[in-house]
């Protein structure tokens, strides 16, 4: 499907609707990044993760990752989720849950009720309360999935924003009981600090002859600058583009050939 879309070859009308459908980017940007090391783009992609509120200050990624396991479209309570992020550290496993957007808001339809009877939909509260009380379950299909004990469970709401969606994340968090504010940890990460990670020369070279790895960053940054999923990168490169400025003026060029026909009277 990556090829596909970046050589145009989805019909016109199944482009336009899956432009917006977030699960297909999810499989060409983040199902793409679990063929690269984690330790290239994976998790310094995660670490531009900011939280909210903004003074929590404990880091989406903590130090000492060991590996990075990433299930696809896990259960988490009553909804199904993008991914859930798996963190292999010395002596635990953390999780992330990764809820994607590309053009579309939280879907926020109250589509169940609380063991206390109160009907919610804030999606992001839904998916929280999944997360605390262990209601994240494995797609059928993933046959990677993992039993191990986790020991710490965050959210991070990916979209393609250039700043917080601030709005968003508050509306989610005033949903939280105190109680449920004082444990949760919530945060926003952009898809357009992407390309440059997959632009990067990568920490370690490719063996000599294997190109696979800088085949595949090739088709993810055309990706990304095909949906314009970038950050601004300064005039340089628009600079470089244009053409060069005359030392004479045009104006002054043609006036020194003589005066135009209409004056030549005033002779």
């Amino acid at each position: 499907m990556l090829k596909a879309e970046l050589h145009n070859k989805l019909p016109d009308d199944t482009r336009i609707a899956l432009d917006r459908l977030e699960d297909l980017l999810t499989s060409n940007l983040l199902g793409s990044l679990t063929y690269l090391p984690a330790e290239h783009v994976l998790l310094p992609w995660l670490r531009h993760a900011r939280a909210h509120p903004s003074h929590v200050t404990e880091p989406l990624v903590p130090d000492g990752v060991l590996g990075a396991t990433v299930l696809f479209w896990p259960r988490a309570g009553t909804r199904e989720a993008d991914a859930l992020v798996l963190l292999q550290l010395e002596s635990r496993t953390e999780a992330i849950l990764v809820e994607c957007k590309y053009e579309s808001g939280k879907s926020n339809a109250a589509i169940s009720e609380d063991s206390d009877g109160k009907a919610h939909g804030d999606q992001l509260v839904d998916y929280w309360r999944a997360l605390a009380g262990d209601g994240i379950r494995p797609s059928r299909s993933d046959t990677s999935a993992t039993r191990a004990p986790i020991q710490g469970v965050k959210l991070v709401y990916v979209t393609a924003h250039g700043t917080m969606p601030v709005e968003d994340m508050a509306e989610s968090w005033k949903q939280l009981t105190p109680e449920e504010q004082s444990l949760a940890r919530f945060y926003w990460l952009s898809w357009r600090d992407l390309h440059a990670l997959v632009t990067r020369e990568p920490p370690r070279q490719p063996a000599p002859g294997d190109t696979a790895q800088r085949n595949l960053r090739r088709d993810l940054a055309a990706l990304l600058e095909r949906k314009s999923l970038l950050r601004f990168r300064g005039f340089d490169r628009l600079a470089s583009t244009l053409p060069p400025v005359s030392s004479s003026p045009a104006w002054r060029e043609r006036w020194s050939l003589g005066p135009p026909p209409f004056l030549q009277h005033l002779k």
